[in-house]
């Protein structure tokens, strides 16, 4: 009986750690890059080279330059990434259709990110919005 009972309970923790799922991504802007706007944003419709909204996002050194401390150019008053400031940065008004923005939200499908990418993103702006 005792040998059930552990039998039992080694395999009720293999089973809750392999059904979580992927574990969090740390909060990088590499993985920002590679987990939210290079599967969202750099298309040639959106915001790829000449993007929309004067937004170009296709690789890291790109979009890192066109979004920390910069001014959106829809309400000027936000930096489209205020670092350490999710909430007051217009990128994450946008992918969270905070009531302060103007035209649509993103990305313009009608479907927000997923909890764990948009997680990902305030994660990095409130890190401090590092190039890491």
């Amino acid at each position: 009986m005792l040998v059930a009972l552990i039998l039992a309970c080694t395999a009720s923790e293999s089973k809750d750690s392999d059904s979580g799922g992927t574990p969090a991504l740390e909060p990088t802007f590499t993985n920002v890059q590679a987990e939210v706007f290079s599967k969202s944003c750099a298309f040639s419709t959106c915001h790829a080279a000449g993007g929309a909204g004067g937004l170009s996002l296709p690789d890291a050194a790109t979009s890192y330059t066109e979004l920390v401390g910069v001014p959106s150019e829809q309400v000027a008053e936000f930096m489209r990434v205020e670092a350490g400031n999710p909430a007051g940065s217009y990128l994450y008004m946008k992918l969270t259709e905070d009531s302060r923005i103007t035209d649509d939200p993103m990305p313009p499908s009608g479907v927000l990110l997923e909890a764990e990418r948009l997680a990902l993103v305030e994660g990095w702006i409130a890190a401090g919005a590092e190039n890491n």
